[in-house]
């Protein structure tokens, strides 16, 4: 039941969904930007992919591009909060993981691992979608749940062995769906964000409070509470307050 239940959290209108209405004029600001950064005009460039990232629809060559005119630029934090984005969205990309490691090189930061079966998960997110994922777990669950239950109440009427079997390959593949999806919603609940700049970590939700290290522009962090203009953060080295604006979520 609880499984079901974060499911179908997942598969509510806008979670973790990388369609949008708006997919052909955030393309066509992609383009924009493309030929703005042609003829030199990064700023317009970087304009026009923000626009077209700030609708529904997260396109991971807008992500690409979007970190490869920071990098130019020298931006490490800006370049890894853009590619980590892209590379989320599409995990087996080559040309977005080899610029996602310059970036990661840039901050002086190794990438962060990521295990083969969240690796999985994005994959199959990035192509058919979560909300499609989800009800793609849920059919093969409750088909295996209804085939198995109506195998147990004929085998003693009259055998249905067709349906037992069915029930057996469907099992395999609902498990492997449920725990994809369970992983997307996993993944996206994770409190991350990354360091847009570096900045002194303080104790207390304070300027004038004692120093508890730094993060550096392009540190991926844990992210907690917010109080006023400042945010709870946590590192493997640091843990305490940094101006909310520091850090943006993954």
């Amino acid at each position: 039941m609880v499984v079901l239940l974060l499911l179908l959290q997942l598969a509510a209108p806008g979670a973790l969904s990388p369609e949008a209405t708006s997919r052909e004029g955030a393309e066509a600001l992609r383009v924009q930007s493309a030929v703005l950064a042609a003829s030199g005009d990064t700023t317009g460039a970087i304009a026009a992919l923000d626009a077209s990232l700030s609708g529904g629809w997260k396109s991971p060559q807008a992500l690409l591009a979007l970190g490869r005119i920071h990098l130019a630029q020298g931006e490490a934090g800006a370049a890894v909060l853009a590619l980590e984005r892209a590379a989320r969205l599409a995990p087996a990309d080559v040309d977005i993981a080899t610029a996602r490691n310059a970036a990661y090189a840039l901050a002086r930061q190794a990438p962060p691992n990521v295990p083969p079966p969240f690796v999985a998960s994005r994959a199959v997110t990035s192509r058919i979608g979560a909300g499609l994922l989800v009800v793609l777990a849920l059919t093969l669950y409750l088909g295996t749940l209804l085939l198995g239950a109506f195998w147990r109440r004929q085998r003693h009427r009259r055998p249905a062995p067709l349906a037992g079997w069915a029930a057996l390959g469907l099992a395999p593949l609902a498990l492997g769906a449920l725990i994809l999806a369970g992983l997307a919603l996993w993944d996206a609940g994770q409190p991350r964000a990354v360091a847009l700049v570096t900045v002194d970590v303080r104790e207390r939700p304070a300027p004038e409070a004692a120093g508890a290290g730094a993060i550096r522009a392009g540190e991926v962090v844990d992210v907690g509470e917010t109080r006023g203009l400042w945010r709870h953060v946590e590192t493997g080295n640091a843990e305490g307050w940094v101006p909310a604006r520091a850090v943006e979520r993954l």
